[in-house]
């Protein structure tokens, strides 16, 4: 028995195998980890950069003939975030306050809407990112991440 030992003990046939069976699963996770990251965080700056753009379209007051002011934002924001976002998805809140001062002491409160010219409107954009692709809860029980985007603005006199 004790030669048989030793002799297994000097056999290295297979330890790549192990090694590699051990170190797989770190080096996936990790891969796989920083491959969520950085899809997170241009879904974040897409985001950010489409509630951008729906300001700047919303601050002026313009909106093309017979579509609503509001409808003409939320398609400005789905087109700036088609690609790597679901823009169905996308789900726009704008507030309407009396002063920069107030938004920032009562963020919960405003008015639904877009305002009229010289208002102060708090524009927040939520996407409901699928974890993982939709395996996030399988893996790890994390359904979605919740990326939200705000911009505060004062609307030009219109």
């Amino acid at each position: 028995m004790r030669a048989l030992l030793n002799c297994l003990r000097r056999d290295q046939k297979g330890s790549i195998s192990v090694e590699f069976a051990l170190i797989a699963p770190v080096f996936f996770f990790l891969t796989f980890g920083v491959i969520e990251a950085g899809a997170y965080l241009a879904a974040s700056t897409l985001l950010e950069s489409a509630v951008r753009e729906a300001a700047r379209t919303g601050v002026t007051g313009y909106s093309p003939d017979g579509t609503p002011r509001q409808s003409h934002v939320l398609s400005t924001i789905q087109q700036h975030v088609s690609g790597l976002l679901d823009p169905s998805k996308v789900v726009l809140e704008t507030k309407v306050f009396n002063s920069f001062g107030e938004m920032q002491s009562n963020p919960g409160g405003g008015t639904s809407g877009l305002g009229a010219g010289g208002s102060f409107v708090l524009y927040t954009a939520r996407y409901n990112w699928d974890f993982l692709g939709g395996y996030g809860k399988t893996v790890f029980g994390v359904p979605s991440i919740d990326i939200a985007a705000s911009l505060a603005v004062r609307n030009e006199p219109f």
